[in-house]
């Protein structure tokens, strides 16, 4: 007979209807292909109830939207375009601010873009992202960039200065509808341009006091409404 003493502190993973609900939210957030479980048989009939879920609301119908009704419409809209996805199955996060790396991942959605292909090492901070391939594609079209030090910063909060050079970018040509100007926008900005273009085409907007507040990080809403002007 042989005993085994075991010493120290272990920890032991298994799955339950908790974990795989979790992983069922990824596909909503990751805007991945779908998920599958191992070992069958061994599952509460809990996990099939998630499961169900799922797939009865695969089109998604978000449950945080009551005030951003503004924007409900633009979101539902660019979800069904399949450029945004909730943050999880049933939770947009509207007023949560959009990073840099969704921004890339989803201007590669709109360009429907090769990402599968951009899986080389260009910024030293993305190599295990999740959209290292999405900001590895964008990168090349010259939408987006990184920052001197070889770093993406693919985690940090997107101005809205920052979109605007990305949307003015994506537009071929600007038409001028009307003088605009803001009064925190000189001419002597970096993104005085971009922001001024996109505001002559109606795509951007400024604030009831005449700013545009060009640091001021842009939310998911914000951006689910002005892709739907971009798109309209």
């Amino acid at each position: 007979m042989v005993e085994l003493f075991m010493h120290g502190t272990y920890k032991f993973y298994y799955e339950n209807e908790k974990s795989i609900n979790a992983k069922i939210e990824l596909v909503s957030k990751y805007n991945l292909k779908g998920i599958g479980c191992w070992s069958l048989g061994q599952e509460t009939s809990e996990v099939w109830a998630n499961y169900a879920k799922y797939l009865e609301n695969e089109e998604s119908v978000f449950k945080d939207l009551d005030d951003v009704i503004w924007a409900t419409d633009a979101i539902k809209f660019v979800h069904e375009k399949g450029w945004i996805t909730g943050r999880t199955l049933n939770s947009f996060e509207p007023n949560s601010y959009l990073t840099r790396a969704e921004a890339a991942t989803i201007i590669a959605r709109i360009l429907e873009l090769d990402t599968a292909s951009s899986n080389e090492t260009l910024y030293i901070d993305v190599n295990y992202h999740w959209a290292k391939n999405s900001i590895n594609a964008l990168t090349k079209t010259g939408l987006m960039e990184g920052y001197e030090d070889k770093t993406f910063k693919p985690d940090k909060h997107i101005t809205r200065e920052e979109m605007a050079k990305i949307l003015y970018l994506l537009e071929e040509k600007l038409v001028a509808k009307e003088d605009i100007s803001f009064s925190d926008v000189k001419e002597a900005r970096w993104s005085y341009k971009y922001i001024i273009g996109m505001a002559k085409k109606g795509i951007l907007k400024g604030y009831e006091d005449g700013t545009f507040r060009p640091e001021k990080s842009i939310t998911r809403a914000e951006i689910a409404v002005i892709l739907e002007r971009m798109y309209k």
